[in-house]
Formats: structure tokens, C-alpha cells, sequence
């Protein structure tokens, strides 16, 4: 009987401690869930609050560009406003840039250029704005490395906005002002925003100038040239080979005497040994 007693006591503590375990646990998940509760409410009025301010700012913008606009000066939209403040780059797009070969003969004519501006994720934006480009042929003397430039107003940028599966962005072409004297050229691209931003990027362009093939084309024909043609019925002119009659005969007065050697004897000539 004592041990039966002691043996039920134990189990009566430990079946105490056990419940007094769980019910700490489980106000400690009450206590963490009441506190995440308290932190979604406070984001919930934070987030509230700033879309009221958000759109409190909105009208004030607008009102804003109405007072402009009545005083005849130019307003963008709140679209282009927008867009206006995500960009943060310019990007040559590699794929639809390089020379434009229009007359199919050897050599480019001219160059286009597909150049977007980008935000901060990596995303195309059609952002508006002035754009001048500069191509450069670097090898050459300072004053003479200008090869093409173009500058493009705010208005007729909007005409070259491209958008296709291959790329996005403004498509502009240009032509040679000096035709290059090397493949790598230098691209210099600029964009200046409306609120007076600039944006500009750098990049080397593979082209085929001209001159470089017609150099090349005659170096190709001082190595393969054609049979002459002359007035003997259309056939190409020989060199006549001489008949043997005509060989010319050597002197004998001048010919130098013979080593008689064992490789130069016949056989009625070869000496018998005795």
C-alpha cells in the first residue's frame, strides 16, 4: 500500500507540472497573437492615412497644372507626370541597334539606334523628352571623330516611340557625315525631361563601313586577275612556246669541259678491267 501511494503522488505531479506547462504555452501564443494583431491595425490606419495624404496631394497637383494651363504655360499630364519620376536610366537596346545597309552593296549607309528609358526595376517607360545622339570614330584625330549626329525635339520624338517583340523604345536611324574608317564606332546617347533631367548612356556599335570593303575588294583583284582578251577571235592571249628548231644552240667555244664521272657512261663506254 505505501508504494502504491507513492507511485499515485508522483503521477499527480506530474500530471500538475504538465497542465501548468501547457497552459503557459499556450498564453504565450495568445500574448505573440494579440501582438500582431496590434501591428496589423497600426499599418492598416498608417497605410489609410497616407492614401488620404496621397490623394489630397493628387488634387493639389491638378489644381496646380489647371492654374498653369490658364496662364498659357505647358502642363503634362498626370500620366506623364508619373512616369516622369520613375525613370532612373537610358539603355541602347542591343538587338535593333546597328548599320543599315539600303542599297545591298557592300558597306552600311548609316546606323540605327533603339535607346529606352528604364526605371528602377528594370522596366521600360515611355518617357518623353528631347534626345540628341553623337557617333563617334575614335581612331580618328580629335576635330574629325564626329561621323553622324541627330538632335530630336520633345514633339517629333513621340512619332519614333517603337514598340515590338524583339524591343522597346525610341527607333531612330541616322546617316554618315564622314563614313568610318573602322568597325567599332561610339555611340553617344542623350535624353533631357521635361522637369530637365538628363539621361545619357554610352555604347559601342559594330558597323561596316564602305571604304573598309572597297580596299578590301581591290586587294581581291590585284590577287585573281582575269585572262587579258585581245582581237585573235576572243580568245585569251598565250605566251607562244618556241619549236625545237628554234631552241637556241649553245657555242661550243663557250661550253665549259665535261667531268667525265662513272654516272655519265654508257654502256659501249664503260672501261672493262683486265
Amino acid at each position: 500500500m505505501p508504494r502504491q501511494t507513492g507511485m499515485s503522488v508522483a503521477f499527480c505531479l506530474a500530471c500538475t507540472i504538465a497542465s501548468c506547462r501547457g497552459v503557459s504555452h499556450r498564453e504565450m501564443v495568445e500574448t505573440k497573437l494579440r501582438q500582431q494583431e496590434d501591428q496589423l491595425a497600426d499599418l492598416s490606419s498608417r497605410l489609410d492615412r497616407t492614401q488620404s495624404e496621397l490623394l489630397v496631394a493628387q488634387r493639389e497637383a491638378n489644381a496646380f497644372r489647371h492654374q498653369l494651363h490658364d496662364q498659357g504655360q505647358a502642363v503634362l499630364a498626370a500620366e506623364q507626370s508619373a512616369i516622369l519620376h520613375r525613370a532612373t536610366e537610358l539603355r541602347v537596346q542591343s538587338w535593333l541597334t546597328g548599320g543599315i545597309d539600303r542599297d545591298g552593296q557592300p558597306g552600311d549607309e548609316g546606323l540605327s539606334v533603339l535607346v529606352a528609358p528604364m526605371d528602377s526595376t528594370g522596366d521600360v517607360i515611355k518617357l518623353p523628352g528631347e534626345i540628341g545622339i553623337e557617333l563617334l570614330d575614335l581612331s580618328q584625330p580629335v576635330g574629325e571623330r564626329l561621323i553622324a549626329r541627330r538632335q530630336i525635339s520633345l514633339v517629333d520624338s513621340e512619332s519614333l516611340w517603337h514598340h515590338g517583340f524583339v524591343g522597346t523604345g525610341y527607333l531612330i536611324e541616322l546617316n554618315w557625315e564622314r563614313i568610318p574608317t573602322q568597325p567599332d564606332v561610339t555611340l553617344n546617347v542623350k535624353l533631357e525631361a521635361p522637369d530637365g533631367r538628363l539621361f545619357q548612356t554610352t555604347h559601342v556599335v559594330k558597323v561596316r563601313p564602305p571604304e573598309q570593303h572597297s580596299a578590301a575588294a581591290r586587294e581581291d583583284e590585284s590577287v585573281l586577275k582575269p585572262a587579258r582578251f585581245e582581237s585573235n577571235g576572243g580568245r585569251p592571249k598565250r605566251d607562244r612556246i618556241a619549236k625545237p628548231s628554234e631552241q637556241p644552240v649553245e657555242d661550243a667555244s663557250d661550253s665549259k669541259p665535261v667531268l667525265e664521272t662513272s654516272d655519265r657512261f654508257t654502256e659501249p663506254t664503260i672501261p672493262t678491267l683486265r
